[in-house]
């Protein structure tokens, strides 16, 4: 039975995306992403995230972390400047070879942080050692020691700080768009903090890969940001 274009009415092979949904489709990645990644034929953009934002003071990085879905691929693009100089990770997945998404918001432990906020203390504490002797009483120790404390527990609670990681999975192996975990948070300068769209992204991500890889072209309207 031939089949027909809802918008226009031209008639369509098995399968065919008409041309005036392909426009429209382009009009709206080129609105939403226009730096992501070219399109292929036929390739419509879907939906496209704000996912995370990555910083570094030691490194002077920052980079703003986007998500593009379309019924293709799935685009990962990672862009911002370190010392004046453009920094850029890209990377894509065919939307049929993903199998899974993992998603993780909430906080982490950053170490640099800890052990800068403890040289900047042992500094300031043998500076005033140097200046006064503040341990000439028990009543002085006992107050030196306090105030330590209290000092490395604040200390501690600042270095802790927000983190993100994504993780998709493929039929031929797992790969790592952008992780911070335990494992890699206390020796990585990078931190990866929640974007705009996290939270939304978190929702709805894995319901608009299945849909496409289950459904089909025939979802994009469904999904996409008009």
């Amino acid at each position: 039975m031939a089949k027909f274009c809802n918008q226009c009415g031209r008639p369509l092979a098995e399968g065919e995306i008409c041309r005036c949904r392909q426009q429209t489709g382009k009009a709206a990645g080129e609105k939403s992403a226009p730096d992501l990644a070219a399109l292929c034929e036929k390739e419509i953009p879907v939906k496209q995230y704000h996912i995370c934002n990555a910083r570094s003071r030691i490194c002077r990085l920052r980079q703003e972390g986007k998500i593009q879905v379309t019924n293709k691929r799935i685009i990962f693009h990672l862009s911002g400047h370190s010392w004046s100089k453009k920094v850029i990770s890209h990377m894509e997945f065919g939307i049929d070879e993903v199998t899974g998404i993992s998603v993780s918001n909430g906080v982490s432990f950053r170490a640099w942080d800890f052990l800068l906020g403890l040289f900047i203390g042992a500094i300031v504490m043998i500076i005033g050692c140097m200046i006064s002797n503040p341990f000439q009483t028990r009543t002085d120790i006992l107050a030196a020691v306090i105030v330590l404390l209290i000092y490395m527990v604040l200390l501690f609670l600042y270095a802790m700080k927000p983190s993100f990681s994504i993780l998709i999975m493929t039929k031929h192996a797992s790969d790592e768009l952008t992780y911070i975990g335990n494992r890699r948070m206390a020796a990585s300068t990078i931190e990866f903090l929640p974007g705009e769209d996290t939270d939304i992204a978190v929702r709805e991500l894995g319901a608009v890969i299945l849909d496409i890889q289950k459904l089909g072209d025939s979802v994009v309207e469904k999904w996409k940001v008009d």
